[in-house]
């Protein structure tokens, strides 16, 4: 069975499926050769997922405090997680908000948000982009700086065009299917063209 059909395979309500799902991608990425790194602390914990020459970490999340949002993921690069927590005590944590949950990293009692760090974003002028709308994918891959005006138009709701790279293009919603990324990303099962054409219907034959 090919790996995009065994994520599709994965039933169950939606919290189900996407514990299914990441249990998956863990699977997968230690029979490919990761090498995992889990960190566990107040009923919380990370596994980090990396492997040398490949620029995509996968990070899990699993909390035993809470009933709901006790799952989660994220993606960063290899070389921030290098820098910032293969050699540190550091986690990432998920905060609830009203359209998912954000990824968090606690730095000197303060809270920072992750994209914001991989991308170096100071200033409150400065919005991020999650490119293909899942805001679990931080690696630079997945997110660009923006201004606030470029982020609301990257929306499904979004009627405005300007014919640039941040017009909403359905073909890049990954929301439901955000494992198509890390198909290409990480796993290199399939090609971005295939991963868009698939999240649209299609086949990635």
């Amino acid at each position: 069975m090919r790996l995009v059909d065994m994520f599709e395979a994965v039933e169950g309500n939606a919290e189900e499926k996407l514990a299914g799902q990441i249990s998956l991608t863990e699977n997968w990425l230690v029979a490919m050769g990761y090498t995992s790194l889990k960190r566990e602390s107040r009923g919380t914990s990370n596994t980090f997922y990396f492997k040398e020459g490949e620029p995509v970490v996968f990070v899990s999340y699993y909390s035993k405090n809470k009933e709901s949002d006790n799952i989660g993921f994220t993606t960063m690069d290899k070389e921030f997680f290098d820098d910032e927590f293969r050699y540190t005590d550091g986690k990432v944590a998920f905060s609830s908000r009203e359209n998912g949950m954000k990824v968090i990293v606690s730095r000197a009692k303060t809270n920072k948000i992750l994209c914001r760090l991989m991308l170096g974003i100071n200033s409150k002028n400065v919005c991020v982009d999650h490119k293909y709308h899942c805001i679990w994918l931080n690696d630079s891959f997945c997110i660009r700086p923006c201004t606030y005006s470029q982020n609301n138009r990257n929306r499904k709701c979004s009627k405005r065009r300007v014919g640039d790279e941040f017009d909403y293009d359905p073909a890049c919603d990954f929301t439901e299917k955000w494992w198509l990324v890390l198909c290409v990303t990480m796993f290199h099962e399939i090609t971005w063209e295939q991963a868009k054409a698939y999240n649209m219907g299609g086949d990635v034959e």
